[in-house]
Parts: structure tokens; C-alpha cells; sequence
């Protein structure tokens, strides 16, 4: 039988580009996988169920192992609620409960990232990805090819419909040195994880760490 497929999903201001380096750990370990591009991306009325919706098209009606990074956490567990998800993967991000928003968890501690330029829209932007200084070579090159888009802030502070962490494993990966969501914001809400995984670095993980985070998907995998 094959595997599922490994859906990754990218946070606020993101592009399916910036899975370009566990793309190609997983392509050379045989794993399918398949990145959403998120609607509220540049789109100032799409909202959460809008990117719920567009994950579970891009899922299909196989089994899946959602893989969120940042606000996408918030999007694989809406999203989880119409699929056979096996396995929820949550990337420098939070484990949220039913009734929380992504934006509850992120004010509760300040990270010191980038300050956001709200817009008349009702989308926001950064001013730039986290700090050049946390990042190697190989991942400011990424961020050049990936620029910040515009969001749709509203998806952020809307509650969970549900909670599938409470049927589906999880692994919740923190990032220790998180300049985006507080680490302890992150290792706060482990406690509703399966497992838990620390890697060294700013918020970007599978950028910097792409081999340990494709480890961590074959774990989900059952490989």
C-alpha cells in the first residue's frame, strides 16, 4: 500500500516555495507530497475555511499527512476535520483547542519579529522574513525567491471549529530560537501533541533544518 500523501502548507505572507529544500529531501526518499497556496495570500477576503477548503482540494480523498507551518498549523487542523488525516504535523507553530485563533496564541508573548504594516484591505505584510542574521546562505536566497505576500488577517483571528489533535497523532517542531511565535508560546501548547521535537533556529525550520524535518515526516509516515 502507498504511503499517504504529505500535504505541506505554508504560513501567513508565505509561498509554496519555501518548501523547496524538504521537497527535495522527500522527492529522494520516494514520499509524495503536494504544497498548497493558500488563498489569503494577496486575496483580502479569503478567510480560514477559504484555505481549509483549498487543502482539502489539494489532499484529495486519500489518506494525508498535513504538514503546517506557523499560521498553516491553523489551517491542516481546520482543514483535517473533512479528511483522512493520519497524521498532523505542526511546524514552528501551536496546537490549537476548538475556539482558539491562531492570533490568540501568537500576542501571548512577544517573539521580537518583524513589525507588520496593516493595510486599508484588511491585509497586513512584514516587512521583511525574520532576521537575516538567524539564516545561512542557502535560506536568504530562498526568502529572495519567495518574497512576502500580502494576508488576509482576518483568517488569523478566527476560532477552530474543531480539534483534531484529540483523534489524529501529532508532532508539534519547535523552533528554540523563534523570532515569529515565542518558543515557549510553541512548547506551551506540546502538551496536546503525540510527540514533541526542538530544532535549533529561527522560525523558517524547514529551511534551515530540511533533512531533520523530512525525518520527522517519515516518523508521521510510519517509515
Amino acid at each position: 500500500m502507498a504511503d499517504p500523501l504529505v500535504v505541506l502548507v505554508h504560513g501567513a505572507w508565505g509561498a509554496p516555495g519555501l518548501w523547496e529544500y524538504l521537497v527535495a529531501e522527500l522527492d529522494a526518499a520516494g514520499i509524495r507530497s503536494a504544497t498548497a497556496d493558500l488563498p489569503t495570500m494577496g486575496s483580502a477576503t479569503a478567510t480560514l475555511a477559504d484555505d481549509a477548503d483549498h487543502v482539502r482540494a489539494v489532499a484529495g480523498d486519500g489518506p494525508v499527512v498535513l504538514v503546517g507551518h506557523s499560521y498553516g498549523g491553523a489551517v491542516i487542523a481546520e482543514a483535517a476535520l473533512g479528511l483522512d488525516a493520519t497524521h498532523l504535523v505542526y511546524l514552528a507553530s501551536v496546537v490549537l483547542e476548538e475556539g482558539e485563533s491562531f492570533f490568540d496564541w501568537l500576542v501571548k508573548r512577544d517573539a521580537g519579529g518583524s513589525p507588520l504594516d496593516f493595510r486599508d484591505d484588511g491585509t497586513a505584510m512584514v516587512t521583511q522574513w525574520g532576521n537575516p542574521d538567524h539564516y545561512g546562505a542557502a535560506v536568504l536566497d530562498l526568502f529572495a525567491r519567495n518574497p512576502p505576500r500580502p494576508f488576509a488577517v482576518g483568517a488569523a483571528v478566527t476560532p477552530l471549529s474543531g480539534a483534531p489533535w484529540r483523534t489524529v497523532d501529532s508532532t508539534l517542531v519547535v523552533a528554540t530560537e523563534d523570532t515569529v511565535i515565542h518558543p515557549d508560546t510553541q512548547r506551551e501548547t506540546g502538551s496536546r501533541a503525540r510527540r514533541v521535537v526542538e530544532l535549533d533556529g529561527d522560525h523558517l525550520v524547514q529551511g534551515t533544518h530540511p533533512r531533520r524535518v523530512a525525518r520527522v515526516v517519515m516518523d508521521a509516515l510510519g517509515r
